[in-house]
């Protein structure tokens, strides 16, 4: 049958373009190839066409995946045509060769398709990317070479109703078409895997999709008739697939797409808040749902959730299988193309919601038990959160009574403007402030504030504490009198001893004096009297010596003065001052060798060193029967300086022996005790060691003597003085 005379110049001039075959070739085309002709041509437009718009698509891989099956479709439908217009079998093997190529490349175009439609990651997997590049490598190679080897496929001079060619297929062209149909298979399967999650419209969608799946029906007719030169149909299916999902049910196709790779339970709203779609999940959340439930308004569905919506409110409690749980509703804006749908999304956050208000008890918790009060305060509403103890401070009836309260009427006076202007410069403030209570009266808070600035970085709270300091500025009162009671007990003390020190020692002056002087120009009895009170003249005047200098001592009136002291020399002096004392009672009066690493210099203070070695060895004398032995040694031993005095008198009990430390405390007290004295000689060696930063030891047993050990620091000149406390250095005669 003639085909009309311009469609048939038509088809010459655009079979001329192509090279495929002379503008001025003398014969007809067949109905049959014009009609296939215009079904590739037709194909190929639409799928360029749908790449087109299909760049649209909200996410992104289902987009490229799209556009690259749509694109390589189209470059088929091309090679199709071609060979069916080729009228050489040069340009018939190679459109056909082409088409392979390019129709392997559409199955897996059509794989990453399915992967990333369905929110699978397939397409992204190493494995699976470096897998599918070898086999789509290998076949590849296998079709470009079959020129050589002939494996896949041959080019046969036979005319068809079709073309003037005909394909004989080999081994290898059916394994690599079992192949590609596996592989289409699986992206099916993928996709159906999601369909079955949706609810919704989703019938039509599947069909649109199925349409890919006809031109198989066409192949397989293809396969058996040989009239059809064994053409491909699947650009034409790819082609009425790409104008129903992306011009008739495009709506459908991307909601499908959005909802069906979520897992948690979603909803697909249109106008009016009506049911459009939802998955699979929420079903177990929403018993209700069904076929009848779309077009439904959600208030009928969901009244929970819509009330929720409605309020803001983005967490809803539910009952599920008789505990409650906590949903977090997440809704997002879904332009399909020509519509505007709503997602609502209800993720379980009921572990985390647990354990925030778990926390969020604890704190409140926590707040309401300190004593501290605690409070926030809105630029705009007041008072927005206090605590019990806040109230309380307050003197308020309950926590409710302080809301919306302005923080003017927190703190009196200028209170309000100091933290404001504070915060405002700082951002925190930190101070005393005048807090006014319910009833009007006013007390002392020290306020800790901190300054919170809402996203735009204008003011939004203060966060503060307020601590009541009632109960401290009376202590500080207390204390202030006491220390200034104690200030004047000082100075009654210091009063008292430079009385005494004027008032005794004058007239012991001239007790010493005249008793000396009649003992010295008389005889007999009156002698002996004389000399009595001179003796007790003198162990007042050593009692009062004594006292002054611990009361130096211990006001710190003792100036430190460092000197470099050669310690052998030092210690004979002093030992030479107690001889005539220890002959009188019959005792030895020795020192000990120092340690052979020791050296004999140190810087010390000679005058509290003096001090210290005196008592000490006064009192082993006084301690230490006739017929006894008082052993004194001094020494340097890297920083630190040694007195030991050690004696083999009576000992001291061991429940004396820390009193004996203490001011007018001895051994043996009462008037029965064996020995004399006013108990201020170990309490002097105690005082001036603590002052020169030292410390005393003490070892004794009863009935075998006792051993004091002292040790001092050295001391260099220049940090000396700068310890120096000022006042007249303590010396103490004999």
């Amino acid at each position: 049958m003639p085909f009309p005379t311009s469609l048939h110049v038509l088809f010459l001039h655009a079979a001329s373009v192509l090279g495929v075959w002379s503008a001025d070739a003398d014969f007809g085309l067949p109905l049959g190839t014009l009609l296939y002709g215009g079904f590739f041509s037709l194909a190929g437009f639409l799928c360029l066409f749908g790449a087109w718009h299909a760049r649209y698509l909200p996410h992104r891989d289902a987009r490229y995946g799209l556009i690259a099956l749509l694109l390589t479709s189209a470059l088929w439908a091309g090679a199709q045509l071609i060979f069916l217009l080729a009228r050489t079998e040069l340009v018939a093997y190679t459109a056909y060769t082409a088409g392979l190529v390019v129709g392997f490349s559409t199955v897996w175009a059509w794989l990453y398709f399915c992967s990333s439609y369905g929110g699978y990651t397939l397409h992204r997997h190493p494995v699976g990317i470096g897998l599918g590049a070898f086999v789509f490598s290998v076949v590849t190679l296998l079709k470009i070479t079959n020129h050589q080897h002939g494996l896949y496929f041959s080019v046969e001079s036979i005319p068809t109703p079709l073309a003037p060619f005909t394909i004989s297929r080999h081994t290898v062209y059916w394994i690599t078409t079992s192949v590609s149909y596996t592989l289409v298979l699986g992206g099916f399967l993928l996709l159906a895997a999601r369909w079955a999650q949706v609810h919704g419209r989703t019938r039509a969608l599947a069909g649109l999709f199925g349409l890919t799946l006809l031109p198989v029906i066409g192949n397989a007719v293809g396969f058996a008739v040989p009239a059809l030169a064994g053409l491909y149909h699947e650009p034409l299916g790819v082609a009425a697939f790409a104008l129903g999902v992306l011009f008739f049910a495009r709506n459908a196709f991307v909601t499908v797409q959005e909802v069906g790779r979520r897992d948690e339970p979603t909803l697909v709203l249109g106008p009016n808040a009506a049911l459009r779609a939802y998955n699979t999940s929420s079903t177990a959340l929403f018993p209700n749902l069904g076929p009848e439930a779309l077009g439904r308004p959600l208030t009928q569905i969901a009244p929970d959730v819509a009330e929720a919506r409605a309020a803001l409110r983005p967490i809803i409690d539910m009952q599920k299988n008789g505990s409650l749980q906590y949903y977090r509703i997440t809704e997002s804006r879904l332009h399909t193309g020509t519509d505007l749908v709503h997602l609502l999304t209800l993720s379980n956050i009921t572990e985390r919601e647990r354990t925030f208000r778990a926390h969020e008890q604890l704190l409140h918790t926590i707040t309401e038990s300190v004593s501290d009060g605690l409070f926030q305060i809105s630029f705009e509403d007041g008072l927005v959160y206090a605590n019990r103890a806040l109230a309380s401070m307050l003197d308020y009836p309950s926590v409710e009574a302080l809301h919306s309260l302005p923080a003017t009427q927190l703190f009196a006076s200028d209170g309000a403007h100091r933290l404001h202007e504070a915060l405002h410069n700082d951002g925190t403030f930190t101070g005393e402030l005048t807090c006014q209570r319910c009833n009007g009266t006013c007390f002392t808070g020290r306020v800790s504030a901190t300054l919170v600035r809402n996203e735009q970085g204008a003011p939004a709270y203060i966060n503060g504490v307020l601590v009541d300091l009632t109960i401290q500025k009376d202590r500080e009162a207390e204390l202030h009198a006491a220390m200034e009671k104690a200030e004047a007990t000082a100075r009654l003390k210091e009063y008292m001893l430079a009385n005494m020190s004027h008032e005794i020692r004058t007239p012991l002056t001239a007790i010493l004096g005249f008793s000396d002087m009649i003992r010295s120009e008389t005889k007999g009895t009156n002698a002996e009297f004389a000399a009595r009170i001179y003796q007790s003249g003198k162990r007042l005047e050593r009692t009062l010596e004594s006292v002054l200098t611990l009361s130096a001592l211990q006001s710190g009136a003792h100036a430190l003065r460092p000197t470099s002291v050669h310690l052998p020399t030092f210690l004979d002096e002093l030992l030479g001052s107690f001889r005539a004392q220890a002959e009188r009672n019959q005792i030895t009066l020795q020192t000990a060798s120092p340690p052979s690493n020791s050296d004999h210099r140190a810087c010390i203070d000679p005058d509290g060193g003096r001090l210290i070695m005196r008592h000490l060895i006064d009192n082993a004398i006084k301690f230490t029967p006739a017929g006894g032995h008082v052993t004194a040694q001094a020494y340097r031993s890297g920083e630190q300086v040694h007195f030991v005095v050690k004696d083999d008198g009576i000992g001291i009990p061991p429940a004396s022996q820390n009193l004996i430390f203490e001011s007018f405390r001895q051994a043996s007290e009462g008037q029965n005790r064996s020995h004399e004295g006013a108990g201020l000689g170990l309490a002097i060696v105690d005082a001036c060691t603590a002052l020169m930063g030292g410390s005393v030891t003490l070892k004794s047993t009863v009935g075998e003597g006792s051993r004091f050990a002292v040790q001092l620091p050295l001391a260099d000149g220049s940090s000396a003085s700068s310890k120096s406390t000022p006042g007249a250095a303590v010396s103490e005669d004999k």
